[in-house]
């Protein structure tokens, strides 16, 4: 069974212990009492697999690490895959283990890239492969303070009217064209108050990023239907196909698209369409 917090303890991140002994065959946790889910890459390979166990959680980063979180405890422990070093270990977990552990105890994960606002946390969401990073780095450019990349932890039912976030240790990872496309762009800096500070924020928006026929970059505000179906395409859960888990998520989406305004912004693939996207969103972001 899930084991599940509510509101901001679920958003604790659990520290990580990273083991030399080999690991047990049940990772110190039990039986596995159910299998989970297996997450394919981009190519279809399998990336991760997770499995509750008697006593907690276990994530798999296919040829990288296995973790595991017992029920109670505060840190994680990895055991890596022969010859993977503890940096590659340790951004896995900060990526993805420790983001899914967290959904096992209550939280919910939306695969997004996000930046700071001067109202809180704004999450980018896309599929893989459509430039959240990107343009994630190009919000950063025009003075908004990275938040997350490819993972953005929240919780719902806190004191705060709108879901928290937790920002997690995190950096933007880009290929060589990203890089370059990001160097042409100006560099206004950081306006006065366009950014507040800490490590647990309010959520204030969501913006779907999707790529669409060469044309102009448009922006749509999405009734709490549509903002809905949007949102869950891009959240990551321990068990999806357990009926508690999809009653969570439901509610929990329920609450963010209630509470914080969702858009669509559809854009084309070359560098102009590019630009013209970041400055849609210069004029989209909540204030």
């Amino acid at each position: 069974m899930t084991h599940v917090d509510s509101g901001p303890g679920a958003l604790a991140l659990p520290g990580l212990d990273i083991r030399l002994d080999p690991a047990p065959p049940d990772l110190g946790l039990g039986p596995v009492v159910d299998g989970g889910t297996e997450w394919p890459d981009v190519h279809g390979n399998a990336a991760a697999r997770t499995a509750v166990h008697a006593s907690g959680a276990s994530v798999e980063l296919v040829g990288l690490a296995r973790y595991a979180l017992r029920d109670g405890y505060q840190v994680a422990s990895a055991w890596p895959e022969p010859g993977r070093l503890p940096g590659p270990v340790t951004d896995g977990y900060h990526r993805l283990a420790a983001p899914l552990l967290m959904t096992y105890r209550g939280a919910q994960h939306l695969h997004a890239s996000a930046v700071v606002t001067s109202v809180g946390v704004v999450a980018l969401c896309a599929t893989s492969g459509t430039g959240k990073s990107t343009t994630a780095a190009a919000l950063e450019r025009h003075g908004f303070s990275l938040w997350a990349d490819d993972a953005v932890v929240f919780a719902t039912g806190t004191e705060s009217e709108s879901p928290l976030s937790v920002r997690l240790p995190t950096a933007l990872r880009l290929d060589e064209t990203a890089s370059q496309l990001i160097a042409t762009l100006s560099a206004p800096g950081m306006a006065p108050g366009r950014a507040v500070t800490g490590d647990l924020l309010p959520l204030a928006g969501v913006i779907l990023l999707e790529r669409g026929d060469a044309g102009e970059t448009t922006t749509a505000s999405l009734s709490s239907g549509v903002a809905l179906a949007g949102l869950l395409r891009h959240a990551l859960c321990f068990t999806p196909r357990q009926p508690s888990t999809q009653r969570r998520l439901a509610e929990d989406y329920l609450s963010v698209v209630a509470s914080v305004p969702v858009l669509r912004v559809t854009f084309g693939p070359d560098r102009e369409r590019f630009k013209a996207l970041i400055s849609e969103l210069l004029a989209a972001m909540p204030d």
